[in-house]
């Protein structure tokens, strides 16, 4: 399914603003790497319980022009999943990709095989920013989960130890 032209875009850090809301608003501590900075995009914490979350934008950006080009989402895409894998250096921290919510990014996620998604369990975190802002939780176990502003995910509440 290709995604319209007209398509929304947005921006990577807003994608790490909206995340970090949902899981500030339920008790998190969260740090957010806000920019194009080197180190994980975002990380929260609670109790003994860790996710590093990386993100990316809609599109690619070039000289203050969009281009909405599905080879630009796909390039993405895998360079979430290259910067986290990198990143994978605690067997007790959750780690996910987050992308804004659009059909190729579904669509590439729905692609990569379950083995590898149990092998890693690697997360994909979807952000809307339409109001009322949701997030959606693709698990490596293929349940989706979808919540509003006003609740969480509750298996995620209670997570393995993050040192």
């Amino acid at each position: 399914m290709t995604q319209s032209v007209h398509e929304k875009f947005v921006h990577e850090d807003t994608v790490k603003t909206i995340i970090a809301e949902f899981f500030s608003r339920h008790g998190w501590i969260v740090s957010i790497n806000l920019g194009h900075n080197k180190g994980v995009d975002f990380e929260a914490r609670k109790d003994d319980s860790c996710w590093r979350i990386e993100a990316k934008s809609s599109y690619a950006l070039k000289k203050g022009t969009l281009l909405p080009r599905e080879a630009s989402k796909t390039n993405y895409f895998l360079n979430a999943l290259s910067e986290i894998l990198q990143r994978m250096d605690d067997p007790n921290v959750h780690y996910a990709i987050a992308f804004p919510k659009i059909n190729k990014y579904e669509e590439l996620w729905a692609q990569l095989p379950s083995e590898a998604k149990k092998r890693t369990q690697i997360h994909m975190i979807l952000v809307s920013d339409s109001e009322p802002r949701k997030i959606e939780f693709h698990p490596f176990f293929e349940t989706i989960l979808d919540y509003d502003s006003n609740s969480f995910p509750p298996p995620f509440d209670k997570l393995q130890q993050c040192s």
